[in-house]
């Protein structure tokens, strides 16, 4: 979604709509903090001097930039 909407705000709630089900019964806040946290660690990103995933106040998420500056490959990022 991030990579989608480059640079634009990506909320919890759309990021939750998009990943869960309503009838979905999770910690959704945990749940997106990890999956945050495992983008970042494949991205070689830093929540204190983001590249790449840019947390903003409101809880919501932005690129950094446009896809085209994403790494094209990452050991922790392999195509399924």
């Amino acid at each position: 979604m991030l990579i989608e909407r480059g640079g634009e705000i990506v909320t919890r709630g759309e990021i939750k709509k998009r990943l869960w089900p309503n009838d979905t019964i999770v910690d959704f806040d945990h749940s997106i903090n990890v999956a945050i946290g495992i983008l970042r660690r494949a991205l070689g990103d830093s929540a204190d001097s983001p590249q790449y995933i840019d947390k903003l106040k409101t809880s919501s998420w932005a690129a950094a930039s446009r896809s085209s500056s994403f790494p094209k490959s990452s050991p922790a990022i392999q195509p399924r």
